[in-house]
């Protein structure tokens, strides 16, 4: 497969953790490498997560899926984001990393 050929579906679970998320999404837009999409469950939080999704996809800067699910707990987070992921490739970020340009140096360069 040629490195121009790979997709990656970004994954976040969270749950009440969206003063985390700005930085994340900030890392994420600062991507060169653009094939990829970013899925983020929300667990049930009861912050402001979800406006701060809407911020997200409102920009448009990036292929972004919300999804909110009662809370289920971290592993039932990642299944669902499994499940929503388009691409081949999936990683997992949790809600206070980082995706750096050395994501992009490790998996396609």
């Amino acid at each position: 497969m040629e490195k121009n050929n790979i997709n990656i579906s970004i994954f976040t679970p969270t749950y009440n953790r969206c003063n985390t998320l700005i930085k994340l999404y900030e890392s994420i837009k600062k991507q060169t490498y653009r094939n990829f999409e970013w899925i983020l469950v929300d667990d049930g939080s009861s912050d402001k997560t979800k406006k701060f999704s809407q911020l997200v996809e409102k920009e448009g800067k990036i292929k972004f899926t919300y999804f909110y699910q009662k809370n289920a707990g971290k592993p039932q987070a990642i299944n669902r984001g499994a499940e929503l992921a388009s691409y081949e490739f999936f990683l997992c970020i949790d809600p206070d990393g980082r995706c750096l340009q050395m994501y992009e140096y490790i998996l396609w360069k």
